[in-house]
């Protein structure tokens, strides 16, 4: 199994495209091998950690102890809302959204040493372009704006099908000291796994040679 993060930011809607966390996960799937890309919806250096981990923990132990629930070939995307534990309302199973981040450059003085042409100006990205919000119902945006652990199932394939739910699965729980329950990491497993399965990750794993082949042969077809 392959834990990538926790991330310090979210990782959800088109953010996943240039996600090095959800990267990480995806070459770990890309290989056969069970994989969570892990993100906590807050950008300041100073983000507690510590509810994230707790509600990650139980998904890692029940895919410890019940190797059926596995799912190699995809990537289980978990984003956790910002705040303490007893806020956070319990575990969503979502669709990919289509939020992200506004590019919004600014002009900036380029640097003496630079031999840059007479006349040549130069930009930055900041963080002034805002957000493109996509808080359709079912979506890991609004799961995570609402306060819900949002759960989504990534495959290898760039055309693969979304995970065929217009609601997210939601699970009134009840908020334990030490995390989330078993049965509720169970209940969101069991779901994942039909919408990985619904969503082809089985047949794209067939067709997968590197997964399952010598690392010998694997380097020569790279």
């Amino acid at each position: 199994m392959v834990l990538s993060g926790v991330n310090r930011g979210n990782n959800f809607g088109l953010h996943v495209l240039y996600s090095g966390t959800v990267a990480g996960a995806r070459e770990a799937a890309a290989k056969g091998v069970c994989a969570l890309a892990l993100s906590l919806d807050h950008h300041s250096k100073e983000a507690d950690y510590s509810a994230s981990v707790a509600v990650t923990l139980p998904l890692v132990l029940r895919l410890q102890a019940c190797p059926e629930l596995r799912m190699a070939g995809c990537v289980l995307n978990v984003n956790v809302p910002r705040g303490a534990l007893g806020d956070i309302k319990g575990y969503a199973l979502t669709e990919q959204s289509y939020e992200c981040t506004r590019p919004g450059f600014k002009p900036v003085v380029l640097p003496a040493c630079w031999a840059a042409p007479a006349g040549a100006r130069a930009w930055m990205n900041s963080a002034s372009g805002g957000v493109a919000l996509d808080r359709r119902p079912g979506t890991d945006a609004l799961a995570v704006a609402e306060g819900y652990v949002s759960i989504t199932v990534i495959t290898l394939l760039s055309h693969a099908p979304p995970v065929p739910t217009a609601q997210p699965h939601r699970l009134e729980l009840e908020i334990l000291p030490l995390g989330f329950t078993a049965e509720a990491a169970d209940a969101v497993l069991r779901n994942a796994r039909i919408a990985a399965i619904a969503a082809g990750v089985g047949d794209a794993m067939r067709h997968n040679r590197l997964a399952e082949a010598p690392a010998e042969e694997a380097q020569a077809a790279a």
